[in-house]
């Protein structure tokens, strides 16, 4: 259900309840989670005010875990999810900003580190702008709270910088974006560092979704071409390390993939991928993506250590 009641100034308030879907910002750490082919749901109350440069969310929900089958997903009391959101517009020099708090509460997670109740609170920060060419896009989180008994101190720094060449043969857009995510510096020191993306998109490095943004750093530069008025392409280069030897490697949804105990090489590994987007209107979305991921010197060590080659499609039709 929702309610509405607009404003004599440009304003309004929304009230939503019942099962939802949330999406924040870049979605580094609240989204719809599209690559999968299966969104994320909550079941919540949601409070929302609009006005003309700013808008503000407060939500409390329960996460909805997905089960095999067709609407048959269950109310879910073992992951609590809270926080308020807060985006300002047309702010001199720096243009946009989002400023936000999120609460999630897991009766259980596991980390390299253990496993238990965990109970983290994130302070994050994102500025934000597209000018004359330039687009930018910065956003840094600090994560406290508590984890089985140990202390959370987690964070993470990203930034995305391009600039168009709009006058240019097919509007060449180079960028950069590069991550610096935590991990925990030491086993059993009562201190969990591990950071926790909370509900990220499934591709967060792409369709391939090899690895999740906890304990790591990763650079990608990139290059964008508008081969037409609907169609582009896109081509990256990534690279990933570790950021801490004494953290394993997660997947996208935070579940461990690989321990850090074992070994002490840093280098994930390196990704090379090619996007191809059309959207012939507003109802249509076609995508084809091919990714080559290079297994660097921890994955073979720690697992098979194989390389990998993904073509993947994606349909979309909204309405």
């Amino acid at each position: 259900m929702e309610f509405r009641w607009p404003l004599q100034k440009q304003g309004e308030w929304i009230v939503r309840i019942g099962r939802q879907e949330f999406s924040y910002g870049s979605q580094r750490l609240v989204a719809v989670r599209d690559g999968p082919n299966n969104r994320q749901a909550f079941d919540g109350l949601k409070l929302i005010y609009n006005a003309r440069n700013m808008s503000n969310s407060l939500f409390y929900s329960y996460y909805v875990v997905a089960r095999t089958g067709i609407f048959n997903d269950r109310f879910n009391p073992n992951t609590k999810f809270w926080g308020i959101y807060t985006v300002l517009n047309n702010i001199p020099v720096i243009k946009n900003i989002d400023l936000y708090y999120l609460g999630i509460l897991k009766t259980f997670a596991v980390f390299d580190d253990g496993s238990g109740k965990e109970l983290r609170h994130s302070l994050g920060m994102r500025i934000w702008a597209v000018n004359n060419g330039w687009q930018y896009d910065g956003e840094s989180v600090y994560q406290f709270g508590k984890f089985s008994g140990s202390t959370v101190s987690a964070w993470t720094a990203s930034a995305n910088i391009s600039y168009i060449f709009f006058h240019s043969l097919f509007k060449p857009q180079f960028g950069l974006k590069t991550e610096l995510i935590s991990g925990d510096k030491n086993y059993g020191d009562g201190r969990l560092n591990t950071f926790n993306p909370l509900f990220p998109r499934g591709a967060y490095f792409g369709l391939a979704a090899v690895i999740g943004p906890s304990n790591m750093s990763d650079i990608h530069p990139y290059i964008e071409f508008q081969l037409s008025r609907n169609l582009t392409w896109q081509t990256g280069y990534d690279l990933f390390w570790r950021i801490s030897e004494h953290d394993g490697l997660y997947g996208p949804n935070t579940i461990m993939i690989y321990s850090g105990k074992e070994t002490s090489s840093k280098e994930i590994g390196r990704q090379l991928g090619n996007d191809l987007v059309y959207t012939p209107n507003a109802f249509l979305y076609f995508r084809a993506e091919f990714t080559w991921f290079n297994a660097g010197e921890y994955l073979k060590q720690v697992g098979p250590g194989k390389d990998m080659l993904m073509a993947a499609g994606t349909i979309q039709f909204r309405f």
